[in-house]
Order: structure tokens, then sequence, then C-alpha cells
């Protein structure tokens, strides 16, 4: 009898010391693979548009869109943007007796066409349901608001001003470059915050060259400018 408690009290103690460190060794990893490679939604931004050395470029506003992205490697991601900002702008006299001066606004509505490459910090894993990024991308920016015809009838101010003193914002090359997270909510879904610098190109009008020594600040011909915006995506992974 004495024997067989001997045996179950040393069975019994060699499982102790088995178990605890075989237990102490399974440590939840913050870190989540995330096997889907594709993802697909609509966003939403606010854009702080840079209006230029004169202020005759796009205002600020609300931007929408939709993205689509495939990962092509474990730390690269490739993504298609389509972006519709309806906005405006400042028109501004550069002759009159008050020169240079706001005369009122006109509708902006830019359409921006991008490709970019996203380099996924933690490669195809999430950290505590993140996904860390940095993003670089090339694409093309123009105006769907058309010209303004100055017949009879029209009141947009762009009218009150002479042809060659118009702003007109001719299609540009944008260049993108940000940085954002993906915040995993599911297998399948998931959100993205990002911030992003678009930078686009505005052209002077040619009298605000010419009437450049008499105006206090001066355009130049071409005003790369830098416009922030900060948005969120809703994301469907497949």
């Amino acid at each position: 009898m004495r024997d067989s408690v001997r045996v179950l009290s040393t069975a019994l103690a060699l499982s102790l010391v088995l178990t605890v460190p075989a237990a102490a060794q399974r440590i939840d990893s913050p870190y989540r693979f995330v096997d889907k490679k594709r993802d697909l939604g609509p966003y939403v931004a606010y854009v702080f548009a840079d209006g230029g050395a004169v202020d005759l470029g796009p205002n600020a506003g609300l931007a929408f869109g939709a993205r689509f992205g495939i990962r092509v490697s474990d730390p690269l991601q490739v993504t298609a943007n389509v972006t519709y900002f309806p906005t405006d702008r400042d028109v501004i006299d550069p002759s009159g007796p008050n020169a240079p001066e706001k005369i009122g606004t006109t509708p902006s509505n830019l359409l921006i066409l991008s490709g970019r490459l996203q380099l996924n910090l933690t490669g195809a894993r999430s950290w505590n349901g993140l996904m860390p990024y940095v993003i670089g991308g090339l694409g093309i920016v123009f105006d769907t608001s058309g010209d303004i015809t100055c017949t009879g009838g029209v009141t947009d101010p762009t009218c009150q001003i002479l042809p060659n003193e118009r702003f007109e914002f001719n299609n540009s090359f944008v260049g993108q470059v940000g940085i954002g997270t993906a915040i995993i909510i599911s297998d399948r879904i998931g959100l993205r915050l990002t911030i992003e610098d678009n930078i686009w190109k505005l052209d002077a009008p040619p009298a605000w060259i010419t009437l450049g020594p008499d105006l206090p600040r001066v355009p130049p011909e071409s005003d790369w400018t830098n416009n922030i915006s900060f948005g969120i995506v809703s994301s469907y992974w497949f």
C-alpha cells in the first residue's frame, strides 16, 4: 500500500514538473499572418489644398474615391486609386483698383487617377491588429468642371476679369507620398487610416507674370504645391 502511494506521489510530482514549463512556453504572439492578398474599398478624405503662392488653386474640402490593392510579395503591395475632389477656387482680379482682389469663387472639381507602391512595414503580418505602411505613387490630376463660356447671362466671377488673367487648372502629373496603417477587424474586413501629400502643379495666368512688378506677390510660372490629406478607407480582403 505504501509503495503504491509513493508511486502515485512520484507520478504526480513529475507531471507537475513537466507541465508547468510547457505552459510557461505558450506565449501568445502579437503577430498574425494575413493570408488574403487583395483588398478593395471606398474611402473619404479631407484635403488641405494649397492654393499656391497667390491662392489661385483649389480650396480645401472633402474628397471621395476607391482603391484596389494586391500584395505581390510579403512587404510589397501595388494599388490603383481613383479620387474625386469636388471643391472650388478663388477668382482673383490682378488688375483692378484694389488688386489683387478676390471677387468670388468658381467650381473646381478634380479627378485624380494614380498607381502606388505600398511597403508594409510588418510584411504579410499584422501587429496587434495593425499593419503600418509607407506609400509612394504617381498619377494625373485634371479639372472636370470644363471651360467657362462668358456669354450673356453668365454670372461666374471669372467673366469679370480679362481672359489672360483667368486661372485654369491644367492637367498635371501628381506625385503622392504618405504613411498609414491597416486595422484588421476580421479575416475579410478592415479599415485604413492614411496621411498623404499630393503634389501637383499650378500654372500662372500670363497677365500675372506681366503685372508682377505691380503686385505684392508674384506666382511662379509653375508652382508645385503640397496638398495634405487625412483619409479613412473601408477595406474588404479576398
